[in-house]
C-alpha cells in the first residue's frame, strides 16, 4: 500500500505481528485518525484476536517451534498510537465508562509497515509500562528479551538497540505525554461502531 493512502475513521484494519515474514498474532481494530504523523486506532473490549499457541494450547511469545493460532478475547478498551519510523507503539488502557486512562504501555517493535488490510510489525520482546500520567515507568519482560538473545533470535547488539528504543519512548513521554493525556483522556468511541471481527 502506498504511504499516501490513509484510512477513514471507523475503518476496520488489522494490526499484524510477524516474525521473519510469518504471522504470529493479529488484532482487528477501528481507525480513529490517520495522519502522516500518527495512526490512532481503537481496540474494543470483546474483540476476538488470534495468537500463536503450542500444540497443547499454551500461548507463546517466542517465535520458536511449531504451533497453531488460537482465538483470545481482548478485555480492556484500548487506544493504540502508531508513529511512522519509530521503534515503538503506545497503548492507552481506559476505564469504563468514563474513558479515563488508567495506564500506558509501550510495545517495542520495528516501525510499522502499511499493508492492504492494515499494518504489520515485529515485536522486540521488551516493553515499557507507565502509570496514568507518565510520572512513573518500569521495564516489562526483560526476561523475555534475555531469552530471545539466548535463543539467538536477537544478537546482544540488537538487544542493546531494543533498550535504546525503550529510552526513546520514555523521552517521548516526558516531552509529549501530557499533550497525549489532554487530547485522549476521556475519549470515547463512536457508539455506532461494532466490535470488529477477525477476517
Amino acid at each position: 500500500m502506498a504511504a499516501s493512502v490513509r484510512w477513514d475513521p471507523g475503518t476496520q484494519i488489522a494490526l499484524n505481528s510477524v516474525w521473519d515474514g510469518k504471522l504470529r498474532a493479529s488484532w482487528p481494530v477501528r481507525v480513529i485518525s490517520d495522519t502522516p504523523a500518527l495512526l490512532v486506532a481503537y481496540l474494543a473490549p470483546g474483540t476476538s484476536f488470534k495468537r500463536m499457541a503450542t500444540p497443547n494450547g499454551q500461548l507463546v511469545r517466542m517465535p520458536i517451534g511449531d504451533g497453531h493460532f488460537t482465538e483470545v478475547i481482548w478485555t480492556a478498551p484500548t487506544i493504540t498510537f502508531a508513529f511512522p519510523n519509530r521503534p515503538y507503539r503506545l497503548l492507552a488502557f481506559q476505564a469504563e465508562p468514563t474513558g479515563s486512562i488508567v495506564r500506558w504501555y509501550a510495545n517495542l517493535e520495528t516501525p510499522f509497515v502499511r499493508t492492504p488490510d492494515g499494518y504489520e510489525f515485529t515485536d522486540l520482546f521488551l516493553d515499557v509500562v507507565f502509570n496514568s500520567d507518565f510520572s512513573q515507568w518500569q521495564w516489562k519482560d526483560e526476561g523475555g528479551l534475555r531469552e530471545a538473545v539466548e535463543a539467538e533470535l536477537l544478537s546482544s547488539e540488537e538487544a542493546t538497540k531494543v533498550y535504546e528504543a525503550g529510552k526513546q519512548v520514555i523521552a517521548f513521554t516526558k516531552d509529549q505525554g501530557q499533550e497525549l493525556l489532554k487530547e485522549w483522556g476521556g475519549w470515547r468511541p463512536d457508539p455506532t461502531w461494532r466490535v470488529p471481527i477477525l477476517g
